[in-house]
């Protein structure tokens, strides 16, 4: 439920959707890319969370009655997102992990395999 693209819609829209097995790969390797750079976004923002949260633990008792109530609501938001941002990131490594068999299947099936990508699929076209 946390996936962007279930697998069946990997396999059925995305990939077997083309009519060739170089026009699948580059699919694939597009959507991998796209999860990629979505779980390394991810790793990011756990970064920024991790810092947010050890400056709200600091500020939850400040005298400061706006800075503590801030820091109590950051302590709060994070404790109500982290089981969903864990199940969301978990599934996007796992849909990547899917994508990578994927397109370790349809290598060599694929016509123009031996050109560099760029190129592969420009031919493609």
């Amino acid at each position: 439920m946390h996936w962007r693209n279930s697998k069946f819609q990997v396999v059925a829209f995305l990939g077997g959707a083309c009519h060739t097995p170089d026009e699948a790969y580059r699919k694939l390797k597009e959507l991998r890319e796209e999860r990629h750079v979505a779980i390394e976004s991810a790793k990011a923002n756990m970064l920024r969370t991790e810092a947010k949260l050890l400056v709200a633990v600091k500020n939850r008792y400040s005298l400061d009655p706006v800075e503590s109530l801030n820091a109590q609501a950051d302590i709060a938001e994070h404790e109500a997102m982290k089981d969903q941002s864990k199940a969301c990131f978990d599934e996007a490594v796992r849909e990547r992990d899917f994508i990578d068999d994927l397109i370790k299947r349809v290598e060599p099936l694929r016509k123009y395999k031996d050109l560099p990508d760029h190129e592969a699929h420009q031919m493609a076209q």
